[in-house]
């Protein structure tokens, strides 16, 4: 009965509804039923009751159920914007919530600054150790001769190459340059010193040197300006106070930079006309996200509810509430060795763990019933916390991954729009930006186009799209 009636309800819903919406609710409802009875009733007592209902009765009950949760799914789907709003940072004008907002959009520009900073730094370094390798000696390159000793010099030089290998890449930038210097210089003297195959090994060890720490820092500051691109949107654009609105923003922000063109005015023309394939790839990326984000709202909502309740009224002494402190404990802990601080981390789970070894080794007297639930209660509702931080960080990961399809869609698609309205592909990319700036105005505002790339195509409607230059 109960396969049957589900089976009917989930034929209402696609299959990202479903998975996004319909199942995590489905487990959420099924949570709260189960407590509530579990602390109004023995769960032995429960099951005897529940097989003396009569089948029309169970089944008028599964079916109430079920169709309760099938409303809250269909409401959840239509309200989705609206959650999405709230996961992008966008939390209206009341005053604590613009006063957290506040806080947290702070924080994240502290960040962004951070990056921009370090991105700046890094650009200096890389800066001078391109100078060190091109300032290297050259077979046939003339140079300003050494004027002095060779042989002195070559050992001093040969010394601070050694000396510079063991430096951070970023201080040796500091260094290299000079030392190429000295190193060109000497060998433009063309002293006989200079025929040892030690000069050679010489020249061959700093280009490795130099190539290395040019290698490192290029490295170090694709990192940061990966974050930059994928994390934050570009100046003089504002953050937002949410880690995924600002990644959603940034890939909104990416085809305005990229190519002059307003995404929200673009995006309803351009998603009916994305190929099946990619189409299906960027659903499923937002139905990941909405995945994350129902889980992390679920914890929060009715995991929290869920354990105050269980600490309130689940039994003092060994058993079930017990075991769950004792797992809850070990959440936290998890979560607490991130600090990096061991004495502190010592110290709170040495008191995490002693509130489950109590309620799993004695029976609390009545005068300590209070304190031991209390502390339950605290223990589980963080660990609840901690599994919700959890969920939401795979939310960031999933909101990465569809960002990255939505900035893809303009990249590899855009020109179908372009091409659906009739109009000539621009032959270059500046354009490109003024017939994408005309064409904006013209759909948002109804203004006259002005850019002479802006002339509609001769050749007969219904044309490949992907001909004549059409493809992004």
């Amino acid at each position: 009965m109960f396969a049957t009636v589900l089976k009917e309800i989930t034929g209402y819903f696609d299959r990202r509804a479903l998975l996004s919406s319909f199942l995590p609710t489905l487990v959420a409802a099924g949570v709260l039923v189960v407590a509530a009875v579990w602390s109004a009733l023995d769960p032995r007592v429960a099951v005897r009751l529940w097989a003396a209902l009569p089948g029309l009765v169970q089944a008028l009950l599964i079916v109430g159920f079920l169709v309760v949760v099938a409303l809250w799914s269909f409401a959840l789907v239509n309200l989705r914007p609206v959650a999405d709003q709230v996961f992008q940072g966008r939390w209206g004008e009341s005053a604590p919530l613009t006063a957290l907002a506040r806080v947290r959009t702070a924080r994240h520009r502290d960040a962004r600054a951070r990056d921009l900073r370090a991105d700046e730094r890094l650009e200096l370094h890389e800066a001078a150790l391109l100078q060190a390798v091109e300032s290297l000696p050259r077979p046939g390159e003339p140079g300003t001769p050494f004027d002095g000793e060779p042989a002195a010099e070559l050992e001093a030089v040969e010394r601070a190459w050694g000396d510079a290998a063991a430096l951070p890449s970023e201080r040796a930038s500091a260094t290299l340059p000079g030392l190429s210097a000295r190193l060109a210089a000497l060998a433009a003297t063309g002293a006989p010193e200079l025929d040892d195959p030690r000069f050679a090994r010489l020249v061959a060890t700093a280009t490795r040197l130099a190539g290395r720490f040019l290698q490192d820092v290029r490295s170090h500051r694709a990192t940061v300006q990966q974050r930059l691109f994928v994390l934050y949107p570009d100046d003089p654009v504002d953050v937002v106070p949410t880690a995924i609105g600002n990644i959603l923003l940034a890939a909104e922000q990416h085809p305005r930079l990229r190519y002059g063109l307003d995404p929200v005015v673009i995006w309803s023309r351009l998603q009916p006309l994305l190929p099946d394939p990619f189409a299906a790839a960027l659903k499923d990326a937002k139905a990941s996200l909405d995945l994350m984000l129902t889980l992390a709202a679920y914890l929060i909502a009715v995991g929290v509810p869920v354990v105050v309740l269980a600490a309130v009224s689940a039994p003092l002494g060994p058993g079930a509430l017990g075991w769950s402190c004792l797992v809850a404990a070990l959440v936290v802990i998890a979560a607490l060795v991130r600090l990096r601080r061991p004495l502190v981390v010592a110290a709170l789970a040495a008191a995490l763990l002693s509130l489950p070894v109590v309620l799993l080794s004695v029976t609390a007297p009545p005068a300590l019933a209070t304190v031991l639930r209390a502390g339950a209660g605290v223990v589980l509702v963080a660990a609840v916390l901690v599994l919700a931080m959890v969920v939401h960080a795979g939310a960031k990961e999933a909101a990465l991954a569809f960002s990255d399809q939505l900035k893809s869609a303009f990249d590899l698609h855009r020109r179908l729009v372009l091409h659906e309205l009739g109009l000539e592909p621009p032959a270059d990319l500046a354009a490109e930006r003024a017939l994408w700036l005309d064409v904006c105005q013209f759909l948002y505002r109804g203004d006259p186009p002005v850019s002479p790339g802006f002339r509609y195509r001769t050749d007969p409607p219904g044309g490949d799209p992907l001909g004549a230059g059409v493809r992004g």
